[in-house]
């Protein structure tokens, strides 16, 4: 990404919870931003395997498109911007998980906010400083086992193959790793980061 379209997207991304004070912010990006995802995810019969290729997709789009992952770390930053669409994300997998006794936790407010905290503070790291490729794969493995998931299930689930998605590309992995370098070029450059 140019360092000027770097500045435009922050430009923006910045201004949106006041936007969305007045506004809808959904919109411009057809409303849930994880509506292709879960839709293609959706097929996956184990919660925690849904709930693993979700987590996994998110970080993946973000690599792929950076203004999309700012404008979800912008979006759930604040209680004015939070609509029911990323409030929803993940608990109807955090319960089914739990039901089919997958998952193991105390509070489901605090499974969901350790889910939550966990992939916005993924999505900054992926956005503002270099991740290794197999990033997404191991956030997604620490927070299952967060979840409770024993460690060979973890490693199993979290190198499954992901569902098609809409618009998918088959070089997101290196995309992950190429997004750092790109930054570090603009920074020598001059670029903003």
């Amino acid at each position: 990404m140019s360092p000027f379209v770097a500045r435009i997207s922050r430009t923006c991304v910045a201004s949106v919870p006041k936007f969305a004070r007045c506004c809808s912010p959904w919109s411009s990006i057809g409303h849930d931003p994880f509506l292709e995802i879960q839709s293609a995810c959706s097929k996956l019969a184990d919660p925690a395997e849904r709930f693993a290729a979700v987590t996994r997709l998110v970080l993946l789009r973000a690599a792929d498109d950076p203004i999309w992952g700012w404008l979800i770390v912008a979006l759930s930053a604040e209680e004015a911007t939070l609509n029911d669409d990323l409030r929803g994300y993940p608990r109807p997998d955090l319960r089914a998980g739990e039901a089919a006794g997958r998952f193991r936790y105390e509070s489901e407010a605090s499974a969901t906010d350790l889910v939550v905290g966990t992939m916005r503070a993924g999505l900054r790291a992926l956005l503002q400083e270099r991740r290794e490729a197999h990033y997404a794969q191991a956030l997604c493995r620490m927070l299952l086992l967060a979840l409770g998931i024993n460690r060979i299930e973890a490693n199993r689930i979290s190198a499954l193959p992901l569902p098609n998605v809409q618009g998918d590309s088959s070089k997101r992995p290196a995309r992950v790793a190429h997004l750092g370098n790109v930054r570090a070029r603009s920074r020598k450059l001059g670029g903003a980061p």
